[in-house]
């Protein structure tokens, strides 16, 4: 596999997203495989998976080449391709076995998505967190969903609107993060939890897991509306001026 890396811990699978050239940001290729991992590396023998990245930062999100080459094609072929990246974040979520999260840096936009579908995350304190979409013409459209089942909707409303940058402990207090822990302690209560839940019954876990999913509707039922809502704002004006402001290190005609 090309953009991420997996390593076996024989009670428990790790996957790290391995880009770090461009702060783990994904593509078409890392989506693809982070979502095959999901769905067909997880064995029986293992407890919970872990996702880890590579270099100072967890993601900036979507790779903006990426989603800005995706203008010059159809509608059809951007829904397509959007949903692919809400698989993605199904796949996490709807893992039969606990995901942890451990994140540090930058999580930006579309990272914000890998964070929510995860069951605990693991913050350093100095992780910086933002929904940078509105800013560059587009919208936090596939993560939503996933992102609204752990925060409430008032805090969704001023992060997701003003774009604007927040601190992993607000990220804590919002609850879309577990745990906000000084960069010399994230390999202490990254151990205690790994501790935790070795000590518990595997079976257990599972069905723990499927009850906790329970309490709130399903993310599958916004597959189509929230795909279709970002697909659309890729090939927008705004979209493309704001994306083609951000490579060019100049500000989009809307800011004031």
């Amino acid at each position: 596999m090309e953009t991420i890396k997996v390593t076996d811990h024989t009670n428990y699978i790790e996957v790290q997203l391995n880009r770090p050239e461009v702060k783990n940001a994904f593509n078409q290729l890392m989506i693809s495989e982070l979502t095959d991992f999901f769905v067909n590396e997880i064995k029986e023998t293992h407890r919970f998976v872990v996702i880890s990245a590579a270099g100072e930062s967890f993601s900036a999100g979507a790779d903006l080449n990426w989603m800005k080459s995706m203008a010059s094609e159809t509608k059809e072929v951007n829904e397509a391709d959007a949903s692919k990246l809400f698989d993605l974040f199904y796949s996490i979520y709807s893992c039969t076995l606990p995901v942890v999260s451990k994140v540090s840096g930058y999580v930006m936009g579309g990272g914000n998505g890998l964070v929510a579908a995860s069951d605990i995350v693991i913050a350093d304190a100095d992780t910086k967190f933002a929904f940078t979409e509105v800013k560059l013409g587009l919208v936090p459209a596939t993560i939503s969903p996933f992102v609204m089942r752990k925060v409430k909707g008032s805090f969704a409303s001023d992060t997701m609107l003003t774009g604007r940058m927040f601190s992993a402990k607000e990220a804590f207090e919002a609850g879309l993060v577990s745990a906000c822990v000084e960069a010399d302690n994230m390999s202490t209560v990254f151990n205690k939890t790994i501790s935790r839940l070795l000590s518990s019954s595997p079976q257990a876990l599972k069905e723990t897991k499927r009850l906790i999913r329970l309490e709130t509707a399903d993310p599958l039922a916004y597959r189509v509306e929230t795909s279709a809502s970002i697909a659309a704002a890729r090939v927008s004006e705004e979209g493309q001026i704001g994306m083609t402001a951000f490579f060019e290190k100049s500000k989009p005609v809307w800011v004031l």
